[in-house]
């Protein structure tokens, strides 16, 4: 008989696992499935845990490679075949698993402002709603201004010149934080 377990929810960057339990004479022969991917393993112990490891795709945007990579580790995890060292097994449980995206934010807009006049620029965001977002000016140490939202798209209107970025965005499941200012030429 083959059990599976664990899982859970995590960001893009951190790591979950999926435990087997095996009964019988080993070695077991397992083969799983997400219902995108398929696995084969060879266990050796009545116990095994499947670590899923995203934690190197910590990236500060969106690459498709990694989007698409997170999508297919997504899924309800379960056994579709097992065997021990004399005979077909019993399979049972299922494991869940849902990696989130990191959330993103894109400054577009701006430009040249005169003293006494205003600049708009939009910020477009990425996840799942609610944001909180804290947007910083490169030029300034002022306590960066903290925004909520539920929209996807913010725009901002000021009367001080500079360099806007954000420092820091978290969304529903997720959070990003820029360890480095950004270079502004």
């Amino acid at each position: 008989m083959g059990r599976i377990s664990g899982g859970g929810e995590v960001c893009q960057g951190e790591d979950t696992e999926i435990r087997f339990d095996m009964e019988g004479t080993g070695p077991w022969l397992v083969e799983f499935t997400n219902g995108q991917l398929n696995y084969s393993l060879t266990l050796q112990d009545k116990t095994h845990r499947f670590r899923i490891e995203t934690s190197r795709w910590h990236y500060a945007t969106p690459h498709p490679e990694v989007v698409r990579r997170c999508e297919e580790l997504t899924g309800s995890y379960s056994i579709t075949r097992v065997s021990d060292a004399h005979c077909e097994g019993v399979v049972s449980g299922s494991a869940q698993v849902t990696i989130h995206p990191l959330p993103t934010a894109r400054i577009e807009g701006g430009g040249l402002i005169c003293e006494g006049e205003e600049m708009r620029f939009e910020i477009t965001l990425t996840g799942t709603p609610s944001w909180t977002l804290e947007l910083l000016k490169a030029e300034s140490t002022n306590a960066p201004l903290s925004v909520t939202t539920d929209r996807p798209i913010i725009n901002v209107t000021t009367s001080e010149s500079g360099h806007y970025f954000v420092h820091h965005i978290h969304d529903r499941y997720c959070s990003y934080t820029r360890t480095k200012q950004p270079r502004f030429e």
